[in-house]
């Protein structure tokens, strides 16, 4: 059996490090990274039981926002 050819846009893709619109390409592992940066944090102000408490999420980047877009899911 032979072994599979890449197309020409897969070789392509790979030398550039980009896809066709120009998103940076990334392994399992790098958009784990990538979108390990978002996080949620618990704000509190006040010392007291009647102290405030809100929770403030980092603002996605551009590229985050994508990958949200790709995989169907509601941004943060």
């Amino acid at each position: 059996m032979d072994k599979a050819k890449s197309s020409d846009a897969a070789i392509l893709k790979k030398q550039a490090g980009t896809t066709a619109d120009g998103w940076q390409i990334h392994s399992f592992n790098t958009l784990l990274a990538e979108m390990g940066t978002l996080c949620q944090n618990t704000c509190r102000a006040g010392q007291v039981k009647t102290d405030i408490r809100f929770n403030q999420f980092t603002e996605p980047t551009t590229y985050q926002m994508h990958i949200f877009d790709l995989l169907g899911l509601k941004k943060p």
